[in-house]
């Protein structure tokens, strides 16, 4: 069983991003449990192999008769997450007396044990602390720099949330590439569409400048769409409502008509406007929607799709 420590930035969208990559599992507040483990994710801290659950009145039981002996390599530390009555010495040396010649090692032990309490108690190993250095590829740090590109972080999310693994994934309003960007360092083949060419001459400084040798840009409109399978997008928004809802309407139908897969988009709330009536006429089912708070003025809607 693996364990995600999730960010608490949106734990809604957090949990959901896991599940389209390692499947269905359980929550324990910003604990996620599944049978598989996953990478490259925006919103989790860490993930971990879970040793063992128990609760409270169990854990000494448990933390005594477990064979620690057996996971334990070089050196070893123990850490706590979350309110206990133990200290994590006294804990540690449950491990310490099953383990021939003992080591701790605080900073960078072979063997990270980490207790995590939740409604219950996950004696877990650590696999992998996901430290990307999104603020790195935050718009302003980028060569080609455009304002309104999207945070790499929900990019990254939003690209995971379509649930694809490999091939090809299409931003049909790449701008200055932030979502190409997100999915050519995750090995995909991005595939960018815009309708302004200074804006493509952006995408295309930027993905070169992280070293993406393979993708696809394209000076073509949204709405000439044809078959694919996993899309991913932020609609633009501006000033003129009139203009971008009459763009909206006609990228969802021109969406329903040619996604295979799923699709991951991000709208604009326009004070009360409602997409829902519009996913339902051309027949577009919503997996999940998540509220992301942008600044005062903007908020957006995320909506994972399917036909």
């Amino acid at each position: 069983m693996k364990l995600f420590l999730l960010s608490k930035e949106n734990i809604g969208m957090a949990k959901a991003e896991v599940e389209s990559i390692a499947g269905k599992g359980t929550s324990d507040g910003n604990f996620f449990l599944t049978r598989s483990s996953a990478t490259q994710l925006g919103y989790t801290r860490k993930v971990f192999d879970v040793l063992f659950g128990c609760t409270k009145k169990e854990l000494l039981k448990k933390m005594e008769t477990y064979p620690w002996d057996k996971v334990y390599k070089k050196n070893f530390s123990l850490r706590i997450h979350g309110k206990l009555a133990y200290t994590e010495k006294a804990l540690a040396g449950y491990v310490w007396r099953k383990v021939k010649r003992p080591k701790v090692n605080l900073e960078n032990a072979a063997t990270q044990i980490e207790l995590l309490v939740g409604k219950k108690i996950y004696a877990c190993l650590l696999e992998q602390s996901i430290e990307e250095d999104f603020h790195a590829r935050k718009a302003h740090n980028r060569p080609a720099l455009h304002p309104s590109s999207m945070d790499p972080k929900l990019a990254r999310v939003m690209i995971n949330l379509t649930g694809i693994k490999k091939g090809l994934i299409t931003d049909p309003f790449c701008g200055s590439g932030g979502l190409l960007i997100e999915a050519g360092l995750m090995g995909l083949f991005p595939v960018g569409f815009d309708i302004d060419r200074k804006m493509l001459d952006r995408a295309k400084t930027n993905l070169n400048h992280y070293g993406i040798k393979k993708y696809s840009l394209h000076l073509k409109d949204a709405l000439e769409l044809a078959k694919v399978d996993y899309v991913v997008t932020d609609l633009p928004y501006g000033r003129n409502t009139k203009l971008n809802k009459d763009l909206y309407k006609k990228f969802i139908q021109r969406l329903s008509k040619n996604l295979r897969k799923k699709a991951v988009i991000g709208l604009p709330v326009l004070g009360k406007e409602r997409y829902l009536p519009l996913f339902k006429k051309y027949g577009l089912k919503i997996i999940h929607s998540f509220d992301i708070y942008i600044h005062k003025s903007l908020s957006k809607k995320i909506f994972v799709l399917s036909t």
